[in-house]
């Protein structure tokens, strides 16, 4: 019969005993584990992001050694959530000892913090589901990847899938740098008309009807009505 253990992450066991470890990982070697999930949230400085990772075995889903949530830059690990399924605990890959899911505590790592107590894992048949709530410490890299791993007994290929991107920031320049940039050309635009209007005004002299007018003002009141009687 299959072992049940609980330790706060919730299994549910069923199916057959399968015959011998010799013939499990014999399966595990011909079809491997593969595995699937999804994230929902935002990776971003202080996001909460839920990851939900299902691994399946052929052979059953005690061979699945481990599923990981992992941050990687270029080939390079910057952050790793480790669940070992058969044993119910978790852990960030080189942050200390692993704590048993679904009890009280918190494990941080460069970029990720988990709370455990939230942490579930369900098994049963072939499949193994977890569901984990991953908090950023800190903006991810640009151009990094958060992928899902699932690894199963020795000799049996490690199954990789993209869960997220990080984009990676773009060469051109953004909409509000273009706003400031058309309202500092309108601003220069009318300062510089204004001085051409000024200058203008200055190389041709006063206007002819600002003479005109003048003259008029300065004409005594007197000499229109005498040249009328005349």
């Amino acid at each position: 019969m299959h072992r049940t253990v609980a330790w706060g992450a919730l299994f549910v066991l069923a199916g057959s005993v399968v015959p011998g470890f010799a013939a499990r990982a014999a399966v595990a070697q011909a079809g491997g584990v593969t595995i699937s999930g999804d994230a929902v949230g935002e990776t971003v400085d202080g996001g909460l992001l839920t990851v939900t990772a299902e691994a399946i075995d052929p052979a059953g889903w005690e061979d699945v050694r481990e599923i990981a949530v992992e941050l990687r830059l270029r080939g390079r690990s910057l952050d790793r959530l480790v669940v070992d399924p058969a044993q119910a605990v978790v852990a960030i890959a080189g942050e200390g000892a692993a704590q048993i899911a679904g009890t009280e505590g918190v494990i941080e790592g460069a970029f990720f913090v988990v709370d455990v107590s939230r942490v579930v894992i369900a098994a049963g048949g072939q499949r193994v589901r977890v569901t984990a709530t991953i908090r950023f410490a800190a903006d991810p890299s640009p151009g990094s990847r958060l992928v899902l791993t699932a690894a199963g007994p020795p000799g049996v290929p490690v199954r990789t899938v993209l869960l997220r991107r990080i984009p990676e920031p773009r060469g051109g320049v953004s909409v509000g740098t273009l706003v400031a940039a058309a309202l500092l050309a309108l601003l220069v635009g009318a300062i510089v008309g204004s001085a051409i209007t000024v200058r203008r005004r200055r190389r041709h002299g006063p206007s002819v009807y600002a003479a005109v007018a003048r003259r008029i003002a300065e004409r005594p009141a007197g000499d229109g009505a005498g040249g009328a009687s005349r």
